[in-house]
């Protein structure tokens, strides 16, 4: 049974003094172990090097060995007496090893003279206690302590340091302490803590290391992000760059029992080890809540804890990395704005920065970041226009999101809220246009572009409107346009024109048509005006009753003849109108005469031909209201005889001539003779002889055979006859020119 009694250990790093307690100080010491000691107290050499390195421009400094003998009744003696003796020599650096290209090369020791020595066993004057082993000054490469142990089974823990002249313990930082392998040894050491140790050349590949002595204590290697290596063959898992940064790697010893001896060789070839140990609690990755907040850019996301800055991060910024297909992208700082280029799924890492421990140097919090793409919002409608009251039904079903995420609506009208379902039914009793928008927002905490919005345009018809104008009266046989006025649609829609009625004989489908009708009576047209929205209130009709006129017939009765001042009555009592019995009746005569009654009694002082029109008005008023009817009639001119014959005379025979006898219509006349004696004849010359001397008055009576009231004319003429002796003479009937005749009375 190993009976362990361990020294405390003293830590030799600088500058954690302030981080670790006193207690802490004692858990990590050198050691040497006896040729005879157990495997269990590490591997039983001849000896191990420690180099004392000096850096550029170093002073002087004071080797020093803590507690150099084996203490009485402690954990150094394995069992028994106290057998082995200590052995510390100091040589040259170069009599020992050649270095190069961070190798070693040992030379042979066999005429190496040390330059100091000391030889211990229990001695009472180095137990506990600081011991000026030497005093050195710069050289290039330093020296080197030997420690060696004799045959006994004890272990023998002690520390070294290089220090300055004037410092009795601590540790110069003009001079490294490096250990060629290790054999060291732990005292105590709590559970939750580890001891680190750093390679000389951190920068190296871990070597393949040989552990003895660990006695169930965990010893792996660690690089600076806190990943385990197995200490015999770490290659499979070393990685020498990580993001860019140079990966550098240590060994850690932890859950060591109360006393522990160990050493660590390499494999392969010595390892060097700088001595400045880290004895520290073992921290676990901490406990973060990253928030992903949106950026200023859909691509981009602010990236910040949720919690403030751990206590052991606030002398270091988080670095932040996004892993993009064509590099990394890095941010510093509490908060951190990256750039993703595209929506995706992206690794990223958050970098914490560990304070007072040699690895891990960060801590790597991976996590996911999904660079939203936005939403598609697209609306799909049963209908756009809609009458009033009419419900268009309009769909978010073909919005999506193209990274899958649900999604939430919601449906605008003008600018205000009305719904938040995947449809929504419309509807408004007042005509106008409604803009509707859809907003589809995905669930993505990290984005600004999380929404996308379609519109589009739904239109509550406005029903057209339309009048008639016309002429609600007209004649028969009379073209009339009736045109549409008034003509509203506030949609500014086209509109259709629809007629319909008797009578149309134009294009029905113009703003106006032309009627006819050849029938009087009462009629209705009709006028459609449709928008073509195809709505129930698309279209408006209206209608506008007229009346066709038939026109009035003037009838009325006029002899051919008359004569001057001849008393002829008119009457109009024979005109007529189909469609009305209220008639007004005017007459009217060519020599200037007029009258406003349906009968009236007219006559003509002068002869001649005279036009009688008889005006019939139905007073409605239209085209064909008034008709006249116009007749002609002669006033006959009276024929005038006129005697041609002479006054007296003694011839009892007379001839008498009308022949200047004139009428202004016909020369057709008959003329009869009444000789004043009894005696009649008849033509237009006669010849009479009276049977006795006397005064005659001779009539002439003239007929012009028209039988009108002045058809018959008289004229007289007087006539004497004397009764005188008979003249008479005898005369040649011929006679030749220029030759005298002679007459015999």
């Amino acid at each position: 049974m190993k009976q362990l009694r361990w020294l405390f250990v003293h830590l030799f790093m600088l500058g954690l003094s302030a981080v670790f307690s006193a207690l802490h100080a004692q858990e990590f010491s050198l050691s040497i172990s006896g040729k005879s000691s157990s495997s269990l107290s590490g591997a039983a050499r001849d000896y191990f090097d420690y180099w004392i390195k000096p850096h550029a421009g170093a002073r002087s400094a004071a080797i020093r060995i803590y507690d150099a003998s084996i203490l009485p009744q402690t954990g150094d003696v394995i069992y028994g007496k106290i057998d082995t003796k200590t052995s510390f020599e100091l040589f040259r650096f170069s009599d020992l090893y050649a270095f190069s290209d961070k190798r070693l090369t040992p030379k042979p020791a066999d005429e190496a003279k040390p330059l100091a020595s000391l030889s211990v066993l229990d001695e009472e004057q180095y137990r506990k206690r600081w011991t000026l082993f030497a005093q050195v000054e710069p050289d290039s490469l330093g020296y080197i302590v030997r420690v060696r142990a004799s045959e006994g089974n004890d272990v023998n823990a002690f520390k070294l340091a290089a220090t300055d002249l004037s410092e009795p313990s601590l540790q110069s930082d003009q001079w490294d302490l490096i250990g060629i392998d290790l054999s060291i040894g732990t005292i105590s050491l709590p559970a939750n803590y580890e001891v680190q140790l750093k390679p000389y050349f951190d920068d190296e590949p871990p070597p393949a290391l040989d552990v003895e002595g660990e006695e169930g204590a965990t010893i792996v290697l660690k690089d600076d992000f806190g990943n385990a290596m197995p200490i015999s063959n770490p290659t499979p898992l070393w990685k020498p760059v990580v993001s860019g940064e140079t990966n550098h790697w240590g060994l850690s010893i932890s859950r060591s029992r109360q006393y522990n001896y160990l050493t660590v060789v390499g494999i392969k070839a010595p390892v060097l080890w700088n001595l400045r140990a880290n004895v520290s609690a073992i921290q676990s990755p901490p406990k973060v809540s990253i928030l992903q907040l949106p950026g200023n850019a859909c691509d981009e996301v602010r990236f910040t804890l949720s919690e403030k800055r751990f206590a052991y991060t606030a002398a270091q910024a988080l670095t932040w990395i996004a892993k993009l297909p064509n590099g990394e992208k890095r941010a510093t700082g509490d908060t951190a704005l990256i750039a993703f280029g595209k929506p995706g799924t992206y690794d990223a890492e958050l970098w914490i920065p560990t304070q007072g421990k040699y690895f891990p140097k960060v801590w790597i919090e991976p996590f996911k970041v999904r660079i939203n793409a936005p939403p598609v919002a697209k609306i799909t409608a049963d209908r756009l226009v809609l009458a009033p009251n009419e419900v268009a039904t309009l769909s978010a079903e073909n919005s999506f999101d193209p990274d899958g995420n649900r999604l939430r609506y919601e449906w605008f009208v003008d600018g205000a809220i009305r719904s938040t379902q995947p449809t929504f039914r419309f509807s408004s009793p007042t005509p106008n246009r409604y803009a509707i928008a859809l907003r589809v927002t995905d669930n993505a905490t990290n984005s600004p572009c999380i929404s996308a919005t379609d519109s589009l345009v739904v239109r509550v018809n406005s029903q057209p409107y339309a009048e008639i104008d016309y002429e609600p009266e007209f004649a028969v046989e009379e073209p009339v346009e009736f045109k549409a006025k008034n003509v509203q649609d506030s949609d500014g829609d086209s509109l259709r024109y629809e007629w319909s009625g008797k009578g149309i004989v134009s294009d029905a489908t113009k703003e106006s048509v032309e009627i006819v009708h050849n029938q009087h009576g009462n009629y209705s047209v009709s006028l459609r005006v449709r928008d073509f929205s195809g709505v129930a209130n698309s279209s408006y009709q209206t209608s506008a009753s007229y009346r066709v006129n038939a026109p009035p017939v003037p009838r009325f009765t006029l002899p051919k003849l008359a004569a001057p001042g001849d008393k002829i009555r008119l009457s109009a009592a024979a005109s007529s109108d189909p469609d009305d019995r209220n008639l007004s009746y005017s007459w009217t005569i060519s020599d200037g005469q007029a009258y406003d009654e349906r009968d009236v009694t007219i006559e003509f002082a002068q002869p001649g031909d005279y036009t009688v029109t008889l005006t019939v008005d139905d007073g409605h008023g239209v085209s064909n209201s008034v008709q006249s009817l116009s007749q002609e009639i002669h006033i006959n001119f009276p024929p005038v005889p006129k005697i041609d014959a002479v006054a007296k005379s003694t011839v009892a025979r007379q001839t008498f001539s009308a022949r200047a006898t004139t009428d202004g219509d016909d020369e057709n006349l008959r003329y009869r003779w009444d000789f004043g004696d009894g005696f009649t004849a008849e033509g237009i010359e006669v010849t009479h002889t009276f049977q006795k001397s006397g005064r005659y008055t001779i009539t002439l009576t003239v007929d012009d055979g028209r039988k009108q009231s002045n058809s018959v004319q008289k004229t007289t003429h007087e006539f004497r006859l004397f009764r005188y002796p008979t003249a008479r003479f005898d005369a040649p009937t011929v006679a030749e020119p220029n030759k005298p005749i002679y007459v015999d009375a």
